[in-house]
């Protein structure tokens, strides 16, 4: 079994290399994993290596009890109780987050940094430290963002949507499905 994270960021030679030796090599799997962009790379510059792909799986945003569940399980790793964040500091972390892991992480990363910065024990929502978090997690992000992309994210700051509720509010008569 070969794992290889991060493949939408590898070269083709690579790609093709690993399509060579998984030809080759007998019994043996290969593990993707890399950005939705990652399909049309292959579809473009690999296309005998995309129908090499016996199964896709695309992860999608955690819910917001999903998202408190990978929190708390943290922080349980690193020694705390697991209760360290009030149910409204969950709220914020969601809402900055969309529930993406990484970025959950990044949030919580900022939240603790910025206890740290201002030698507090406790973490709190203050609107100062709301601000001082969304710029940090926020630096270029936005920027290399498309412009749907950025109309969801208009979208969900407004109120929280499923992915449903998300489609149906944008204009998509320009996609085929």
């Amino acid at each position: 079994v070969v794992m290889f994270d991060e493949a939408h960021e590898s070269e083709i030679e690579v790609l093709e290399w690993l399509r060579v030796l998984g030809d080759h090599v007998e019994n043996m799997s290969v593990l993707l994993s890399g950005l939705p962009i990652f399909e049309s790379h292959l579809k473009d510059n690999l296309e005998t290596f995309r129908k090499r792909i016996a199964a896709k799986i695309e992860l999608v945003s955690l819910t917001k009890e999903e998202t408190e569940a990978l929190i708390r399980k943290r922080i349980r790793h690193v020694g705390g109780s697991g209760n360290e964040f009030s149910p409204e500091l969950m709220d914020f972390i969601f809402a900055q987050s969309g529930g993406f892991p990484r970025e959950v992480l990044r949030v919580c990363d900022e939240l603790v940094n910025q206890a740290i910065l201002t030698g507090t024990k406790e973490f709190a929502v203050s609107p100062v430290v709301q601000e001082e978090v969304a710029a940090q997690v926020s630096l270029g992000v936005v920027d290399g963002m498309t412009p749907m992309q950025k109309e969801i994210i208009e979208q969900l700051a407004k109120n929280p949507l499923s992915p449903g509720d998300i489609a149906n509010t944008l204009d998509l008569a320009k996609y085929k499905s």
